[in-house]
C-alpha cells in the first residue's frame, strides 16, 4: 500500500483475484482482457483495465463484476479545449470507449451488450461540467455474472481509494 496525493493504492494480486472468482467468471474476464489487449493495439490506443468493487473483497456470488477502463488521450485526439463544455468532451471520449467495448464484445460469442449508459449531466447542479456518470456499458454473459465496464475519465486523478486488481495495461500503441 502506498500513499500519493491523498489516494491509497490497494492493489490486489491478480492471481489471487482470479482464484477467488467462480470458474465461469474467471474465463469470461480472461477472454475480455485478452481481446481488450488486441483491440487496443489494433486501434493504436493505450489504456488500463482494472477490476474493482465487491468481487475483490466480498463473498461470491455478486450481482455484477465491476471493471474500470481508463483510456489515455492520444496525440491525434481532440482535447477538452476543442469542445464547448465538459459534457460534450465526455460524450466524445465515451464514443471511443464504446467503440472499444463493442469490438471486444463482438469478438466473444459468449458476451453481448445489455445496456449502454452515456455520460449525463447531474440535473441537481444543471452544469455541463458536473456529470452524474462518465459512461458505463453492461455486458451480459451467456453463463456467469453480469460485467459492468465503467469509463474513468482521462482527466480524473489516478489512484484508488478501495481495493483493485490491475487486469491489463496497454501502454504502448501498436
Amino acid at each position: 500500500m502506498t500513499e500519493d496525493s491523498g489516494k491509497i493504492e490497494r492493489q490486489v494480486d491478480r492471481q489471487d483475484y482470479f482464484e477467488r472468482l467462480p470458474e465461469i467468471d474467471r474465463k469470461n474476464i480472461r477472454a475480455i482482457v485478452s481481446t481488450f489487449d488486441e483491440v487496443l493495439r489494433e486501434k493504436e490506443r493505450r489504456g488500463i483495465l482494472k477490476a474493482v468493487g465487491g468481487t475483490i473483497d466480498k463473498p461470491h456470488p455478486r450481482k455484477d463484476i465491476d471493471i474500470t477502463l481508463r483510456l489515455v488521450e492520444e496525440e491525434a485526439d481532440k482535447n477538452i479545449d476543442d469542445f464547448p463544455d465538459y459534457l460534450e468532451y465526455s460524450r466524445a471520449r465515451y464514443t471511443i470507449f464504446q467503440d472499444i467495448i463493442r469490438e471486444v464484445v463482438s469478438r466473444n460469442q459468449n458476451l453481448e451488450i445489455e445496456e449502454e449508459i452515456e455520460p449525463t449531466i447531474d440535473e441537481e447542479h444543471d452544469n455541463p461540467s458536473i456529470l452524474k456518470n462518465d459512461g458505463t456499458i453492461k455486458i451480459r454473459t451467456k453463463a456467469g455474472t453480469l460485467i459492468e465496464v465503467i469509463r474513468i475519465p482521462e482527466t480524473a486523478e489516478a489512484g484508488e481509494t478501495k481495493p483493485y486488481v490491475l487486469l491489463t495495461e496497454v501502454l504502448k500503441a501498436a
